[in-house]
């Protein structure tokens, strides 16, 4: 595909590392896109930081109440323009399953934890301490 963002409105929030925000926009463009400052009800997808999407600022509000924008990371805008061809917006790319994730590995690290801290006091109780 020769424009793979041909049919995408992109808007960004958040420090996405040592790309500027000026590069995304020329990238969007170049690529056949058309990039956007605010969310606005032709935004197609929102390229965020994990730091702007936990903080739920106004950008990713707006998004989120739009159920047809896309919160994705910037691999996803990557990846976009590596293959020049637009992937889906599933898995990895996607924030709110990264969210899932995160909150995943996050129960399993506490329940470790819980594992490991049980059999301590057994541990110590069964020396006498």
């Amino acid at each position: 595909m020769k424009n793979p963002l041909s049919t995408f409105v992109i808007a960004t929030s958040g420090n996405l590392g040592k790309v500027k925000q000026t590069d995304i926009q020329r990238w969007v463009e170049k690529a056949g896109g058309v990039s956007t400052p605010q969310i606005d009800k032709n935004t197609t997808h929102l390229v965020c930081s994990w730091e702007d999407y936990q903080a739920k600022v106004p950008k990713v509000k707006q998004a989120l109440r739009n159920r047809k924008i896309h919160i994705v990371t910037y691999d996803w805008l990557e990846d976009a323009l590596q293959k020049r061809r637009a992937g889906k917006e599933r898995g990895r790319y996607l924030l709110a399953n990264v969210e899932k994730q995160k909150r995943r590995e996050e129960k399993a690290m506490t329940r470790s934890i819980k594992k490991v801290d049980k059999k301590i006091r057994k541990r110590l109780k069964k020396d006498g301490m």
